[in-house]
């Protein structure tokens, strides 16, 4: 049986004492060092993740360490740098040093003040069979969120349903996950991150449909479609007018032209969930930032802040778009929230200051 978890009553810490020689170049002298280090801003993080995420929250805090407490991070990243442990790793690589090393240094700074549940034996909440907590792989956990679902049901999200699929099945199988998703699935939706804001009955709902679609080749063979859009289409979720060379132009459920299926889809999550918004406002003018004027956002909310859709960070050129943006918005004092695919699913969370009530 596998256990991916810090043992907060480990004899030798984590993994259960099998971490024997996995952080050879760790010293006492150099846990007191990472303890001089360990900012009040770590704390919090560890706090927040070990009561989530209880016995893999060291896995997680190596992901979330630089944006959540980025002194903490960089003080860190100096002390593993020092020469001396350098030589102490024997050339082991500096970015799997730096990890490991955020990982063991800060579950042995924060066990000595608290102490965390261990993996036990639950009830999948997607197929309801009996697992053991601590056996899913690390990734299960970056995707689906705290211990929740057992190893099969995440290995059948990832790699897909095998089994007898007809045109009929498949689009139920669609509709099903556009409905549990509260918008209109993206294409890599066997990649697709729970949202942890959401109810427990909603992610449940979610977490179900997911292991109930096929994989995507056979989606589109089963349905004749060549491409993602054509699997909507045929499964009556978009009602597109025309495709450019680049997204996909459509009409969002209140009428507004969207430029990409990420657009209509937060359209249409703002109309149905009441909140008031223009398409296309112009950005106000700024003397460096946008001298002419004609810098427009993708929608103005009726309390005043904007919305960027940010469908394609991957591209450098793009990035440095939505960052003059956002340094627009805040020399300009303008509320802003930048919209990307990950957000799709836990848009509530994203808007929650916009909701009515």
């Amino acid at each position: 049986m596998a256990d991916w978890g810090f043992h907060a009553d480990g004899q030798r810490g984590a993994l259960d004492g099998d971490a024997a020689g996995w952080c050879f170049w760790w010293t006492d002298d150099t846990q007191k060092r990472f303890e001089e280090l360990w900012g009040d801003d770590a704390d919090v993080l560890a706090d927040e993740l070990a009561d989530g995420y209880t016995f893999v929250w060291p896995w997680m805090i190596v992901d979330l360490l630089p944006a959540r407490a980025p002194l903490t991070h960089e003080r860190i990243a100096q002390l593993v740098s020092e020469e001396e442990l350098v030589l102490r790793t024997n050339g082991t690589n500096p970015v799997s040093v730096l990890r490991t090393s955020t990982m063991w240094g800060a579950f042995q700074t924060v066990r000595q003040r608290r102490s965390w549940d261990p993996p036990r034996t639950q009830a999948c909440g997607s197929c309801g069979q009996p697992y053991f907590a601590g056996d899913p792989p690390l990734w299960t956990y970056r995707q689906f969120g705290p211990s929740r679902y057992c190893t099969a049901c995440c290995f059948d999200v990832r790699n897909g349903r095998r089994g007898e699929w007809t045109r009929d099945t498949v689009i139920g199988a669609v509709r099903e996950l556009a409905a549990a998703a509260e918008t209109v699935p993206l294409q890599a939706y066997n990649l697709q991150q729970l949202p942890l804001s959401a109810p427990v009955e909603r992610r449940d709902r979610l977490m179900r449909a997911l292991c109930a679609m096929p994989p995507l080749d056979v989606v589109k063979s089963a349905v004749g479609a060549s491409d993602w859009l054509g699997v909507l289409q045929a499964a009556e979720l978009v009602d597109v007018e025309w495709r450019p060379s680049r997204g996909t132009w459509c009409r969002a459920t209140d009428g507004h032209r969207c430029r990409s299926l990420l657009e209509k889809s937060i359209d249409d999550w703002l109309t149905a969930n009441g909140i008031s918004h223009e398409c296309e406002p112009s950005w106000p003018a700024h003397a460096t930032l946008n001298p002419s004027g004609r810098h427009r956002a993708d929608w103005r909310l009726a309390s005043g802040a904007f919305v960027e859709c940010a469908g394609m960070l991957e591209q450098a050129s793009y990035r440095e778009k939505i960052l003059r943006k956002q340094q627009l918005a805040r020399e300009l004092g303008i509320p802003l929230y930048v919209v990307a695919p990950s957000d799709l699913l836990d848009l509530r969370k994203v808007f929650a200051a916009e909701l009515p009530g």
